[in-house]
């Protein structure tokens, strides 16, 4: 179950996973979550601001170094958000040429 479902379940607020960490976002600001089938609130989702990204792509360009060197094996094993990596990570943390 993703941390969005347990959330919407408990009525809890969404937040960001940042460097292993569930991180609220630094905006303080949010929206409402509603369940599609009966239209009734669920959650709340923290709004990310750029901060909030440039922290993200700071620890996943921290993290990338060990993780390319992390067998696609292991990577199997790991339940996600940690089994795949995004393009836009991959390009975030790419030496400037």
């Amino acid at each position: 179950m993703s941390a969005a479902q347990k959330a919407s379940e408990v009525g809890e607020t969404v937040h960001n996973f940042v460097a292993g960490e569930l991180a609220a976002s630094s905006s303080g600001r949010d929206v409402a979550l509603f369940n599609p089938a009966t239209g009734e609130q669920s959650g709340r989702d923290g709004l990310s601001n750029a901060e909030d990204v440039n922290r993200a792509v700071a620890a996943a360009c921290s993290a990338f170094p060990a993780w390319s060197q992390t067998s696609r094996l292991k990577r199997a094993t790991l339940p996600p958000p940690c089994s795949s990596i995004s393009c836009c990570t991959m390009l975030a943390c790419r030496p400037e040429s």
